[in-house]
């Protein structure tokens, strides 16, 4: 009995240790079920990301490939606009804007006679002024610095050196502007017109000056306004015209002849080309009358001009025998015209108006239309 008891209690035991490796492989057998989902879900994350670095693939490698068309279609037209550029006669070049060259066509090398990596980096004052500092007004007016002011075009006369000496060159500017339209960059075009100085230094020699002044006469004011006026126009440049009246001048031809008025006619001549531009047209058309062109100027420092113009002539003296003249004086009419309608007529009937008007002032006046200051009293 007792044998039997312990045989039972020993397979109690065994049974228990059964069930509880049972347990064991229950909870094994749940746990690499667990397991079986973990790792499906992985894999499934695996295939995931692995399209999502196929897909990520393909678009940057359709984006090195539309890379690449761009930087093919970009050197293209690089290559294009340089072929262009490069047959274009005029000289062109494109400056920073601390004025130093970044890029300069074939027929601007030429025209300095310089290779590219000699003035690339170099301001363009140094290459083309041989000089220093940028140009400054009333010599000659400094496009690069003048734009960022208006934000368009500019183009004036300059002359510019090459190694073999000087030439004259019909300047334009353009801005290069940014997406916010700030000037950041310039085209800088010149177009070499030596022959065409030449042809007005021709013209000098002759029937188109005043033999007495030096100046030109009314034909060659004639001639060289309606040239100012095409460039004008295509640049779209403003253009003025000052028409000065020498007061006086039959009394002092009547005191003290016509030689002493002749003295006084050249003195004003004198004046006025000390006090204008080499670039402006100055003649003597009539007997007391002078006209000034002014292109590209400031019209501001035109009429401060006028005025120390006044102050000069006031000083001009001619005396004969004991009798004396000294306080001579001038009357002026000034046109600002700011737009392309207008012709070397219209510009001398109005200026020659303002001179009338200035005249029936009291003389000694200057009288400016569009009447901005409608009189401007002289000191």
């Amino acid at each position: 009995m007792e044998d039997t008891e312990k045989t039972k209690e020993q397979l109690l035991e065994v049974i228990g240790e059964l069930r509880k490796k049972i347990r064991e492989c229950e909870e094994l057998e749940q746990k690499l079920g667990q397991q079986d989902q973990i790792e499906s879900k992985l894999e499934k994350m695996m295939e995931s990301r692995i399209a999502a670095e196929r897909i990520v693939n393909q678009q940057l490698r359709d984006e090195l490939e539309q890379r690449r068309v761009l930087e093919t279609e970009l050197y293209s037209n690089k290559q294009f606009l340089e072929t262009a550029f490069n047959g274009i006669t005029e000289q062109i070049c494109v400056i920073s804007k601390d004025f130093k060259i970044l890029w300069a066509n074939k027929t601007f090398l030429e025209q300095s006679q310089c290779e590219a990596e000699e003035i690339i980096g170099r301001t363009c004052y140094a290459v083309t002024h041989h000089r220093d500092l940028p140009c400054q007004p009333p010599d000659a007016v400094c496009p690069i610095t003048a734009i960022p002011e208006t934000g368009k075009p500019i183009g004036t006369l300059h002359t510019h050196f090459g190694k073999e000496g000087k030439f004259y060159s019909e300047v334009t500017a353009y801005p290069v502007k940014d997406r916010e339209g700030k000037v950041v960059e310039f085209v800088h075009m010149a177009r070499d017109i030596t022959l065409q100085k030449k042809a007005e230094e021709e013209l000098r020699l002759l029937s188109v000056t005043d033999p007495l002044t030096g100046l030109y006469n009314r034909r060659g004011f004639l001639l060289l306004a309606e040239q100012h006026l095409k460039v004008v126009k295509r640049n779209m440049q403003d253009i003025g015209l000052l028409f000065a009246d020498l007061d006086g001048l039959k009394g002092i031809n009547d005191t003290f002849g016509h030689a002493q008025g002749d003295a006084a006619l050249r003195e004003v001549a004198a004046l006025l080309t000390q006090s204008f531009r080499e670039s402006d047209v100055i003649a003597r058309i009539g007997g007391d009358e002078f006209v000034v062109v002014l292109t590209d100027s400031s019209f501001v420092e035109v009429r401060n001009r006028l005025e120390m113009i006044h102050k000069m002539v006031k000083e001009i003296e001619v005396q004969k025998g004991k009798e004396r003249f000294a306080g001579g004086s001038v009357s002026i009419g000034l046109v600002e015209a700011h737009d392309s309608d207008w012709t070397t007529g219209r510009l001398l009937h109005v200026a020659d108006e303002a001179l009338y008007a200035a005249k029936k002032a009291g003389r000694d006046c200057i009288v400016v239309y569009p009447a901005t200051d409608k009189l401007l009293p002289t000191i």
